[in-house]
């Protein structure tokens, strides 16, 4: 019987290695370890009357997950942003990502706008370009479609509160977009002041105050 060199064991096992890692960087992911994503383009409306809404922010959330791990939660592993223009339409370019020892497991695009009702879906992906046309309830739309006015002032509350960290602002200053932060925070004050006589409505207009001081410092 043959005996088996030092050199071949020690190349076998290297050999073993090498496929070993392939296996685990393109494992749980039919993509592999390399990972395009398409095209995005869009144009965002006002639900109601149609015309476009400029300013709204786009954003596209990766997803990734260990293969071999008792770590079964998600983490976000990119996020692509883009803004509407005049126009309504906004595009994300396709990106080129390595994922090793990671399996990409979907997406998220969320749209936001202080005007406009927020939207999001999940695994928006595919290889090719993609049309993701979106359209926005209003504010007003929005809360002239609650049947209450404890429900109205509670509601719009946590929506002011979804703001006040100033995200949304600070991603626009930071990308050289003007905005009108006083003709937004004016409309605020006007859907805010609907029903003076329900019983949360002063605990609604600190909850407003709090989020534009909170929004005017950030930005400061």
């Amino acid at each position: 019987m043959k005996k088996i060199s030092t050199f071949r064991i020690i190349l076998l096992l290297i050999v073993s290695l090498i496929v070993i890692v392939i296996i685990l960087l393109g494992m749980g992911s039919i993509h592999g370890p390399k990972f395009v994503t398409a095209e995005m383009t869009g144009r965002i409306t006002d639900a109601t009357t149609g015309k476009p809404i400029e300013n709204a922010v786009v954003a596209v959330k990766w997803y990734y997950s260990f293969p071999i791990s008792i770590d079964t939660v998600s983490h976000v592993y990119k996020t692509q942003i883009a803004v509407t223009d005049a126009q309504g339409n906004y595009k994300i370019p396709s990106e080129t990502y390595w994922h090793f020892f990671k399996s990409i497991t979907g997406n998220r695009v969320s749209i936001i706008h202080p005007l406009y009702t927020s939207y999001g879906k999940g695994d928006v992906r595919d290889k090719k370009p993609i049309r993701f046309d979106i359209k926005l309830l209003s504010l007003d739309e929005r809360y002239n479609q609650l049947k209450n006015n404890i429900e109205y002032n509670t509601t719009l509350r946590g929506y002011f509160d979804s703001y006040d960290s100033g995200g949304y602002f600070l991603l626009l200053k930071q990308k050289g977009i003007k905005f009108n932060l006083n003709k937004i925070f004016s409309k605020w004050d006007k859907l805010s002041k609907r029903f003076p006589e329900e019983i949360h409505y002063n605990q609604l207009q600190t909850h407003l105050n709090d989020s534009k001081n909170k929004i005017k410092n950030k930005l400061n």
